[in-house]
């Protein structure tokens, strides 16, 4: 019967009408040729003379319409990939649920991929896709995209936009609308409720009300997602400047105690709710004004205090005047990271990462020489000391030893630069 019906949705795809674009001129003030990186526009135009069509695609023209600077330029386009990687000298194709070309042009990498097909591909018993490497036409690739603001497509030969679902007119509302039926587009991919997230928050646009009622009905499929496709979404989330409007966005919707249960109790609890909320507040401002000065951003730092208040909590009963207090500290540290593993993997380099960065926060409590020279010379004490100077200012009993040690790195950092 599954397989009558895949056939009958095959043919139903094939004869619906075609999508007709809406041909804009864009405003010159934000979209045009010069606002568009040159690189990216050298690649249009090599596979354009090879008689492709080639167009930037999504985030980077909502991002120009919304006054926002694009990180990336995606390309889209006929070509498939082993077409794209002929043309280039520095091609190299990438992927395995669909294939994609990155595209090297000196210090820049961009990404090229092929019109999608809109047929099903393969799928599991939940609906997701694991497999889609079978490509369309530009109307295909419009019905694939998840939400309508990311389907513009711009061509800067012509100078012009092709909007086929009126995401122009979303983007002047501020609305997030989802392309095809909110359900099965989050069956197809649950990761869109994280994309849908960090839309809302990163552009201050309002989610549908149809999307919001699927994330509420829908939100645990997000336990099907490999670790480091959560991964890279919760990185996004907190690492690209809107990190305070990304935490409040996800306790709005619920994803927040889908992807960190553990804190989520804490937020939860009277007794500690306000300091592990004002904890998590300031760690979010501080990571966005890391993200402005361009300065970097550590995995296993966003995880660590992430993941902190649980571990405080699991340890707040323990004595540390006692003998074995490091051992039982770092075991609980230990159920707390696998505790985390059940509903967002991470990989064992970033473990160690959180390890040696909670370690840290042990040995900040003691004032031996050869202790305080070994840990201003750990490769995690930059990250410790702010973990540390988060945890004074969340109100932890830590104010002296937080004083101490930003003096101590002040003084290090300062003979450095002398030498």
């Amino acid at each position: 019967m599954g397989f009558i019906t895949n056939i009958l949705d095959r043919i139903k795809s094939q004869v619906q009408p075609k999508l007709k674009p809406t041909f804009v001129t864009p405003d010159q003030k934000k979209i045009s040729p010069k606002h568009i990186h040159p690189a990216a526009k050298r690649i249009i135009f090599e596979l354009q003379k090879a008689n492709f069509d080639a167009y930037i695609v999504g985030g980077a023209l909502r991002d120009l319409l919304t006054s926002t600077k694009p990180k990336d330029f995606d390309i889209v386009t006929n070509a498939t990939p082993n077409q794209i990687k002929k043309l280039f000298r520095s091609a190299i194709i990438i992927g395995r649920r669909f294939k994609i070309v990155h595209v090297r042009d000196k210090h820049h990498t961009f990404e090229v991929a092929t019109f999608r097909s809109n047929r099903s591909g393969k799928v599991d018993q939940n609906g997701f896709r694991t497999r889609d490497n079978e490509f369309g036409t530009i109307q295909d690739d419009v019905l694939r995209r998840d939400f309508t603001i990311n389907a513009l497509y711009y061509d800067p030969k012509e100078n012009q936009l092709l909007d086929f679902t009126h995401a122009c007119d979303d983007i002047k509302s501020k609305r997030i609308s989802m392309i095809g039926k909110t359900e099965e587009r989050f069956k197809e991919d649950p990761v869109r409720m994280l994309r849908a997230a960090r839309m809302a928050a990163k552009l201050n646009f309002e989610i549908d009300a149809d999307i919001l009622e699927a994330i509420s009905q829908q939100k645990n499929l997000l336990a099907n997602i490999s670790s480091d496709r959560l991964s890279f979404e919760v990185q996004k989330l907190f690492y690209t400047g809107h990190a305070r409007k990304s935490l409040d966005k996800l306790n709005a919707l619920g994803l927040f105690s889908v992807l960190f249960p553990q804190t989520q109790v804490c937020l939860s609890d009277k007794r500690v709710q306000k300091q592990t909320q004002t904890f998590l507040n300031q760690a979010c401002y501080n990571a966005d004004q890391r993200y402005l000065k361009n300065k970097t951003l550590s995995s296993a730092f966003l995880y660590a205090v992430l993941l902190w208040w649980p571990l405080k909590q699991a340890t707040r009963k323990l004595r540390p005047r006692d003998r074995d207090y490091a051992k039982q500290f770092m075991a609980a540290a230990d159920n707390i990271i696998n505790e985390q593993q059940k509903t967002l993997k991470l990989p064992r380099k970033i473990i160690e990462g959180i390890l040696h960065i909670w370690q840290l926060q042990l040995s900040f409590m003691k004032s031996d020489d050869y202790i305080v020279d070994r840990t201003l010379k750990s490769p995690r004490f930059r990250a410790g000391l702010d973990l540390l100077m988060l945890r004074a200012h969340a109100n932890e009993p830590v104010w002296w030893q937080a004083v101490k040690w930003q003096g101590l790195s002040s003084t290090l950092e300062s003979s450095t630069t002398a030498k």
